[in-house]
């Protein structure tokens, strides 16, 4: 299973994706390369079982660790390169059928 992630029309490098499957099971997932693109993988075999997924998107950064390794005051802050929305099964928004007949998948995200 192939596909590729926009964010703003643009492709998102370095992001990872996972698609958990909605009646349980393991969880397919990739990384996208500089072209927004990814391949997904499930129990290190190649491709996703057929069925319907939740797909997440998550690429972030992690700030305000001291030079330690200690948090910063507050807790540990995070940059969103992605809208943070996307991280999760409950707020991402975006759904996959996979079925073995389908070309590759597109997901057109918005920081709005």
């Amino acid at each position: 299973m192939e596909g590729e992630v926009f964010l703003d029309g643009k492709p998102v490098a370095e992001a990872a994706v996972a698609f958990t499957p909605v009646g349980g099971g393991p969880v397919a997932s990739g990384v996208t390369d500089p072209q927004g693109r990814f391949r997904l993988q499930t129990a290190n075999q190649p491709g996703a079982p057929t069925g319907e997924y939740i797909v997440t998107v998550v690429k972030y950064t992690i700030l305000g660790l001291n030079p330690d390794g200690t948090s910063a005051a507050g807790g540990i802050r995070y940059q969103w390169h992605v809208p943070e929305r996307y991280s999760q099964p409950s707020t991402s928004g975006l759904k996959a059928k996979v079925d073995g007949s389908q070309g590759p998948l597109r997901f057109d995200l918005s920081s709005n």
